[in-house]
């Protein structure tokens, strides 16, 4: 990880972490089969894919082509992850009131309308590494939309946090509580960096918030990976 550009090293790290996070929970949902251990579980694989494929090529190539189809391809997984976000948030908080397609659509339409706008300004734009910081433009309407649409990681966490509640043991709790914060302190991490860096990552306010976000995905994989601690 030495060669991945600095403010590509945070995404690297945290997906490091949530893409095991994931697969040790995707293990341990064959075992539970509870449906939001399977959510959570691919909400990691997703993001972990994500923040992987968006840092690992710079730090292996200087080719545009093959940086911007694999920025595309981390795009996509981000938008995937999203969808995993809101349908936490209906399985958590709205699932006895209306239909999932009443999220599906909207998410899926303005994660279609980013995407094409992103792609139509790619062509023009370079990417590549300077001063060890790895260059890659968004269109500004695209950092507008993946900031509203990353609101959703904020709802999970605040409503993973709401669930203490309905656990017993103290041990149980903290773990769901670390979980929650995690998605809280990424989902506003990620809001700052969208609205205030250009997607960038070039702030130290996002060094601390990816290191507090991998610490909780880290403590919830202990979460999703015992038997007395998921949710259903």
């Amino acid at each position: 990880m030495f060669g991945i550009p600095s403010n590509m090293l945070p995404l690297a790290v945290m997906g490091t972490v949530a893409l095991f996070f994931g697969l040790r929970g995707l293990y341990r949902y064959n075992k539970t089969k509870s449906p939001l251990t399977l959510y959570y579980s691919l909400s990691g694989i997703l993001f972990g894919l994500s923040g992987l494929f968006y840092a690992i090529p710079f730090a292996i190539t200087a080719s545009e082509i093959i940086l911007k189809s694999t920025v595309t391809i981390a795009d996509i997984l981000f938008y995937c992850g999203i969808m995993l976000q809101m349908r936490i948030i209906w399985y958590l908080g709205l699932k006895k009131r209306i239909s999932f397609m009443w999220l599906f659509w909207p998410t899926f339409l303005i994660s279609l309308i980013s995407l094409a706008f992103d792609m139509n300004s790619r062509m023009n734009n370079r990417y590549y590494v300077e001063n060890s910081i790895a260059i890659f433009p968004t269109n500004q309407v695209t950092l507008y939309l993946l900031a509203l649409l990353s609101i959703s990681i904020i709802l999970v966490g605040l409503l993973t946090l709401m669930q203490i509640k309905n656990l017993k043991t103290t041990q149980q709790k903290i773990r769901l509580a670390t979980l929650g914060l995690y998605f809280l302190f990424a989902g506003i991490t990620v809001e700052y960096n969208f609205l205030f860096l250009g997607g960038n990552n070039t702030s130290s306010t996002i060094v601390i918030g990816y290191a507090v976000a991998a610490l909780g995905f880290f403590v919830g994989l202990l979460f999703v990976t015992n038997k007395r601690s998921y949710i259903k």
